[in-house]
């Protein structure tokens, strides 16, 4: 699947309610019920600051995944910095982001991550936008060079 379906916030409740489903144990079902209706970003750090085995596992499985997503983008772009963002990841930074720099590293050419930096947004949900609204501009600005230059 896409990273969004195994990373996200509903990848990752998703998750938790299979392996629940499954026969698996959280403390999040003590307040949340077997369906863990209403989980949230806040649940899960709270679950593993109580050390809660399967959340910690299932949050850790989601940061690998993303750590691999990351690499394939730096083997294939060759980017300065990776932009991670998201509610996830912003309310998980100091459990996921350690995690997904050790993965991603671990799945490039030795040497790749010395100059390529892997950095949580502060953008909030309104950075992909902004993104998009630079490279929009950069691109238009790139063509409108080119014409002038004619």
């Amino acid at each position: 699947g896409s990273l969004e379906s195994l990373a996200s916030h509903v990848g990752i409740t998703r998750r938790l309610r299979l392996a629940v489903k499954g026969g698996e144990q959280t403390m999040l079902q003590e307040e949340l019920g077997k369906h863990l209706n209403g989980l949230t970003s806040d649940h899960l750090r709270m679950a593993i600051a109580r050390r809660d085995r399967l959340v910690k596992r299932i949050v850790r499985e989601a940061a690998e995944e993303t750590g691999l997503c990351v690499a394939g983008i730096i083997s294939g772009l060759g980017p300065e910095y990776v932009m991670l963002g998201g509610g996830v990841v912003e309310s998980l930074q100091r459990t996921m982001l350690p995690v997904i720099r050790k993965t991603a590293a671990a799945h490039v050419l030795p040497g790749t991550m010395e100059s390529i930096r892997i950095l949580l947004s502060t953008m909030g949900e309104e950075g992909g936008i902004y993104g998009a609204a630079v490279f929009a501009r950069d691109e238009f600005c790139k063509t409108a060079r080119k014409s002038a230059a004619r």
